[in-house]
């Protein structure tokens, strides 16, 4: 008897996420600060509140997948000084695969040397930026 025998859809061994936390300790932050703090910290939690959302949609897609598979959330890794934030690892009974999501708007491209570059338009305006 295996590991995914009796498995019949997603099974969620990690769901929790520590960015919630980190949202709300900016909110209870924000309060405290001056216009130019409020400003600065006004939009990393709304960059964070889209991460979330991009997030909760991807695992809303895991949970109706139907698929046998085991799903851990945002998982920190360290070794030697270095370390890795990775959104989802998902396991199949065949296949293993690592879901870096973001939630992003504008066009994105992958230039010939594997870069990410999206365009967006601002003010009636194209702007290409990398993405790190």
């Amino acid at each position: 008897m295996g590991l995914f025998d009796k498995l019949k859809g997603p099974v969620f061994l990690k769901e929790d996420s520590n960015a919630k936390i980190q949202l709300q300790q900016l909110k209870d932050l924000e309060p405290l600060l001056n216009e130019e703090g409020k400003k600065k910290i006004s939009q990393d939690i709304k960059c964070l509140e889209y991460g979330i959302i991009g997030e909760d949609n991807i695992a809303f897609e895991l949970k109706n997948s139907h698929m046998p598979m085991y799903v851990l959330h945002d998982v920190y890794l360290e070794y030697e000084g270095l370390s890795a934030q990775i959104d989802y690892l998902v396991f199949t009974k065949k296949i293993c695969f690592a879901i870096e999501c973001k939630n992003l708007y504008g066009d994105i491209e992958i230039d010939n040397s594997g870069s990410f570059i999206r365009t967006m338009e601002l003010n009636g305006k194209k702007i290409k930026k990398g993405i790190f």
